[in-house]
């Protein structure tokens, strides 16, 4: 620091030190686990560290689990391990049932593993607002490398068909949905480095007079006769997203 400056002054430079860092990196560095896309504003968030209290698993299939794990994570020592029955609708998946925040762009974030092939893990961020349930949906294949959405017809349609996927326990993929449920429309979706425009695309909505909520679910879909296992970790949750 130059001489008579005083201590917070950065009008010199500075060879081995920066002299403040603005307080989304210091949550960062301090071991936040939103540190892959940091815009909105966090309403939930989860690593699964204690427990799985916050959350109701859905099950399908002889073997299908839900546990916490210590085998692999993301962050800190412990995932949420998702094992896909192996008949039936193999599937294993996490709900979390949450309050509607204010109605703005939602983003809705989580870190997944897949330790084996599987067929699709898919996000599905539902919510009630009342009088309409509105039903985005995001589906990673890693069979046929494509990353789908479903539409306002419910069809599924290819959002690209060139994902660079690679199956490993240890590799910690992060898929993050942003939608407008004002204009009721998917806003873009985030997938490792890549970023997918989708503004203007309706989202799936009906009649449903269920009490307001948000239904997020995270889905480990699997093949016949395999318990095949996808981890999850951070499950981050943010409102007032920037379109």
């Amino acid at each position: 620091m130059a001489h008579t400056r005083p201590d917070y002054s950065t009008q010199h430079k500075m060879k081995t030190i920066y002299g403040e860092v603005d307080n989304a990196e210091l949550s960062a560095r301090l071991n936040s686990i939103n540190h892959f896309d940091r815009r909105g504003n966090v309403f939930f968030m989860d690593d699964f560290e204690n427990s799985l209290n916050k959350w109701n698993p859905t099950l399908n299939g002889l073997g299908a689990a839900v546990v916490i794990s210590a085998t692999r994570s993301r962050s800190a020592s412990s995932s949420c391990k998702l094992t896909a029955g192996s008949n039936g609708a193999c599937w294993a998946g996490i709900a979390r049932i949450h309050t509607l925040p204010v109605l703005s762009s939602v983003g809705f974030e989580c870190s997944f593993a897949v330790d084996t092939i599987n067929t699709y893990f898919q996000i599905r961020p539902w919510i009630y607002t009342g009088a309409m349930l509105l039903s985005p949906v995001i589906e990673i294949n890693d069979n046929d490398n494509t990353i789908k959405y479903t539409d306002d017809l419910g069809a599924q349609i290819n959002l690209t068909t060139a994902t660079t996927f690679r199956n490993s326990e240890y590799l910690f993929h992060t898929v993050k949905l942003v939608v407008d449920y004002n204009t009721q429309e998917y806003v873009r979706c985030i997938f490792d480095n890549t970023t997918y425009n989708m503004a203007g695309i309706p989202i799936q909505a009906a009649a449903d007079a269920t009490g307001s909520s948000i239904v997020f679910l995270a889905l480990n879909v699997g093949r016949a006769a395999n318990n095949d296992i996808v981890y999850v970790d951070d499950v981050i949750f943010t409102q007032n997203e920037p379109l």
